[in-house]
């Protein structure tokens, strides 16, 4: 693979021996004979979408690469230009992200920076990249099948076979003894990374369970767990949130090998998956609901202490930033202009802080012919500006309805009035965290530490989605704000 290739090819920093193994190990789960059908359309599904990208950066990237080689030479000369003089470095995608940083801390500190030429290249660069993973995810889509791999397992229910009833009936006596429900049947959701979720199927028991019950149970997939998720929940229920109510936790990790937790299971379903969205606009208005009355509770309703947003911002920015060093040699041009533009903006933010959800899209929204029944999987729920739940929900829910009724029936619900430059600068935002996220993801393949066809398709194939979003979000601001700089 060209050198030059790390930025747009994520497979650049991994070992192919090591592609190929779990593509391998993939194949090889196709024929097991003990998998449900659920789980052979889910695995084929992943190896497919490994296989579409991995063709395709074999057949394509050069060209692509060469079609912009000349912009990318030029920028770095004038990086390097700005920063005093030439390294000697060859042009690489690694090198120009490491100038791009450089000329942030610059703008950062004010230490001998021309403000209106860094911006100005920053725009250039911001571009080049943008139409550059553009012209990639059109070669993709070129390379797909005319036959696709079944569709449609995520949600799919499969047997269970390391959760039990029988164990979980032991473990419920224990908590509650003579008042503990009996579990009669516990299936597993396909889908999911940072959560395996259960659900149980119960008879008797206290208050909240009589509809059954939800297990969501760590992975260490990421670097969050329900023994925070649980107290929030037990919070944001308290003040009127329409999430399940919380029963159980348990931290322990010697009952199924990973702390889990325990909810009412809410009448209803997702109202869309991650990617794919489809229907009408009633999952859409039903975020809307569930947003604006999380947005309407204050961080006092919560039990949580007052703070500023640019403080907020800035933490979470530099443990974001942090996250992606910690990756290294990762190495992207989108994320180095992101951090740059967060840094540069984040004190134009206004209004004050309350809990945000973090995940705001239509897979985490239930709903029944009655409308909303609850906002589920808080893992990355913060203090924070609601702009940024609202940047995350933008571009699901204006494939099936007009963002102003989006925002009216928010409104109507408790919603804050948030300007527009503020969802543009969380657009921004929270992609700079799913890439630096994916990227975590990518080492620990690298490293052994996940070897499943899911981590593998996070690494090589979500990763490059979510850094093209945050390209196209960063060259729309950028050249709104730019756009008159030469």
């Amino acid at each position: 693979m060209n050198e030059r290739a790390t930025g747009w090819a994520k497979t650049a920093t991994m070992p192919s021996g090591l592609i190929l193994r779990l593509v391998r190990e993939a194949g090889a789960a196709l024929r097991n004979p003990e998998e449900t059908d659920t789980l052979r359309r889910r695995t084929a599904t992943k190896l497919d979408m490994a296989l579409v990208r991995l063709i395709t950066l074999e057949t394509c990237l050069d060209d692509i690469l060469a079609d912009h080689q000349g912009e990318h030479q030029q920028q770095l000369r004038t990086a390097e230009e700005l920063l005093g003089g030439p390294s000697g470095q060859p042009a690489s995608d690694a090198v120009l992200a490491e100038r791009i940083r450089q000329l942030a801390q610059q703008l950062r500190t004010g230490d001998g920076a021309d403000r209106d030429r860094i911006l100005a290249l920053f725009r250039q660069v911001a571009a080049t990249d943008h139409d550059g993973r553009e012209e990639l995810e059109k070669a993709i889509e070129a390379t797909k099948d005319t036959h696709p791999v079944a569709q449609g397992f995520e949600g799919e229910q499969v047997d269970a076979a390391d959760v039990t009833p029988e164990a979980l009936n032991q473990w419920l006596q224990g908590r509650l003894g003579d008042a503990a429900p009996r579990v009669d049947r516990v299936t597993a959701l396909v889908g999911g990374q940072s959560k395996h979720t259960y659900l149980l199927d119960t008879t008797g028991g206290p208050q909240g369970w009589a509809g059954g019950a939800v297990i969501r149970m760590d992975t260490d997939n990421f670097d969050n767990t329900v023994v925070e998720e649980f107290p929030l929940l037990e919070a944001l229920h308290a003040a009127g949130v329409p999430v399940p109510t919380p029963l159980l936790l348990e931290a322990d990790r010697s009952v199924f090998g990973k702390p889990f937790m325990v909810s009412e299971r809410i009448s209803g379903a997702a109202a869309g998956m991650i990617f794919d969205t489809e229907g009408g606009n009633e999952g859409p208005l039903a975020l809307a609901e569930a947003l604006g009355r999380l947005h309407s509770v204050t961080l006092a309703d919560l039990g949580l202490p007052a703070a500023t947003l640019p403080e907020l911002v800035e933490s979470a920015r530099a443990k974001i930033e942090q996250m992606w060093r910690d990756c290294e040699p990762q190495s992207s041009v989108a994320v180095e202009l992101g951090h740059a533009w967060i840094s540069e903006h984040a004190a134009e933010l206004s209004g004050d802080p309350i809990m945000v959800h973090g995940d705001a899209s239509l897979h985490n929204v239930m709903l029944d012919e009655n409308g909303l029944t609850g906002l589920v999987d808080w893992e990355f729920a913060h203090p924070g500006h609601p702009a940024e739940d609202l940047a995350y929900a933008r571009p699901a829910v204006e494939r099936l309805m007009p963002w102003a009724d989006f925002l009216a029936h928010y409104h109507a619900h408790g919603g804050q009035q948030v300007a527009e430059e503020d969802i543009q600068f969380f657009s921004i935002f929270s992609q700079l965290r799913n890439a630096s996220l994916c990227a975590s993801v990518a080492r620990d393949v690298v490293a052994g530490r996940h070897t499943s066809i899911d981590m593998l398709v996070t690494s090589i194939d979500t990763f490059s989605r979510m850094e093209l979003v945050l390209a196209r979000n960063l060259h729309a601001a950028i050249d709104r704000t730019y756009g008159a700089l030469r």
